[in-house]
């Protein structure tokens, strides 16, 4: 079976860049999420994400097939991983790291359905970057203020969280700055797992 690692932290921060350049090396892999937002031009179905209706979506839901998932505040859109997606990988990555990034709010739930599994919480403890990143998310036409107010509050609510992870991990404002750390956390994981 696989060595499954949820990754988490406050949204918004490029926390999945580091997933992203983990996975180009042999031995680790991630869980591809589905969302029911529409593709981007450059993304390809079943690599960045799994691109379903909302219909489809709502009707996942209904079935009981996502073993989490959630309704982004940033974009709307929902995005959520199904159990036998889940299931299939820790059997076919047998022996290796498989990664899934999700939203701390629902890390009791996924812990719930697989307890073995590791958490970390990647941070950034800038407030000031934050408020940046968070003002850089904010479409000209939505109310600015209360808007900003929302996602802003909403990722304090995230921060509060952290103890919910088996680690924290705080990164750069450049995630892939931190890369090596973060390696480095996963490596000290995976030989404590290997035992």
């Amino acid at each position: 079976m696989a060595l499954l690692i949820c990754i988490t932290g406050p949204s918004g921060l490029r926390k999945s860049r580091l997933v992203e350049k983990a996975i180009l090396q042999d031995g680790y892999n991630r869980i591809v999420a589905y969302t029911d937002r529409p593709k981007r031009d450059h993304e390809k179905h079943g690599e960045e994400y799994y691109f379903i209706s909302a219909d489809e979506f709502t009707e996942s839901i209904d079935k009981g097939e996502f073993v989490e998932w959630q309704n982004l505040i940033s974009n709307g859109y929902r995005y959520g991983k199904k159990r036998d997606e889940i299931d299939k990988a820790l059997e076919e990555f047998k022996g290796q790291v498989l990664f899934s990034v999700i939203n701390v709010v629902n890390l009791p739930v996924f812990k719930r359905h697989y307890p073995k599994s590791i958490s970390i919480f990647l941070d950034i403890t800038d407030i000031e970057f934050i408020k940046e990143s968070v003002k850089a998310t904010i479409k000209e036409t939505d109310n600015f203020d209360e808007e900003f107010e929302k996602r802003f509050d909403f990722i304090m609510e995230e921060k509060r969280r952290r103890h919910l992870a088996d680690y924290y991990m705080r990164i750069a404002h450049d995630p892939l700055d931190s890369f090596d750390e973060f390696m480095d956390l996963i490596e000290k994981i995976r030989r404590s797992f290997q035992r």
